[in-house]
């Protein structure tokens, strides 16, 4: 993931605040994870996220 912006990458979070949450992502804006941060742009933040193909399933 990243800022659309500028391409500065963003990391995902897996802080234990959101361990409950398994099938929702969330996004780090700063350090430490479990902090809030404010958006960069308040009205107009993009981020680009990139997905990939889910690996195949065990035999």
């Amino acid at each position: 993931m990243r800022l659309l912006k500028d391409g500065s990458e963003l990391r995902g979070n897996d802080a234990w605040n959101t361990k409950i949450f398994a099938d929702h992502a969330f996004v780090n804006f700063g350090e430490p994870a479990d902090f809030t941060f404010p958006l960069p742009d308040e009205d107009d933040t993009v981020i680009e996220i990139e997905l990939r193909e889910p690996a195949p399933p065990d035999e």
